[in-house]
């Protein structure tokens, strides 16, 4: 008996209806596969026959049990997970084959995976976290008003600052009066904060505030 007529005997595991729908597709798929098995051992070819059965009896049974599902309807999570045992056994399989690939592979994935892990904690220390050391954001608001918008269209830009001050009941704050909150919840030095404020005298008055 020849291996497609084997398989087609397999076929018959499935419903009627499911093997008028895929049966042609099947079969140039198993033909396919199969050419490309018996190129190697006579294991991989057993092995190939063992999955095929065994994937055959089991969504044949499964099929013939569940009622009919409207067309588009997703597929069942646990028939999606067995769906992709074979997957997975022939991968381990070509691994198996391969194994300067395998290590090869294995060893790229782990470097990968540990580099993004150290550029990772670098970036959280030195960015993110404000203690200890580290970098901290502080900002500034400005909640545009006709005066802002007359100052950037006149490109007087130094007198945005008395706009942020008189817009403070809006939402707007200045940069000093960010870096004081920092300074009061401990986030950063005074000393720190004292450096980089740009008006001495509003960064004091925020503190003493």
């Amino acid at each position: 008996m020849s291996t497609e007529r084997c398989y087609r005997v397999l076929l018959r595991a499935y419903p009627p209806k499911y093997r008028e729908r895929f049966a042609g597709a099947m079969l140039e798929t198993f033909a396919h596969d199969h050419a490309r098995v018996r190129e190697h051992s006579r294991w991989s070819l057993f092995s190939f026959w063992i999955v095929t059965i065994a994937q055959a009896m089991w969504f044949g049974a499964a099929d013939r049990r569940a009622p009919a599902a409207p067309a588009g309807a997703p597929m069942p999570s646990n028939r999606f997970r067995l769906s992709l045992l074979p997957d997975i056994w022939y991968a381990l399989r070509l691994l198996a084959r391969s194994p300067l690939f395998a290590v090869t592979s294995v060893v790229s994935l782990a470097l990968g995976l540990a580099a993004t892990t150290v550029i990772f904690n670098l970036a959280d220390a030195m960015v993110f976290r404000s203690s200890p050391g580290g970098r901290v954001p502080a900002a500034q608001a400005l909640m545009m008003s006709y005066g802002a918008r007359q100052h950037v269209r006149r490109n007087t830009l130094q007198h945005l600052h008395q706009e942020i001050t008189i817009t403070r009941k809006a939402g707007s704050f200045t940069l000093e009066e960010c870096l004081a909150g920092l300074v009061k919840a401990g986030t950063v030095d005074r000393a720190d904060a004292a450096l980089r404020a740009q008006h001495a005298d509003d960064f004091e008055h925020a503190m003493a505030t």
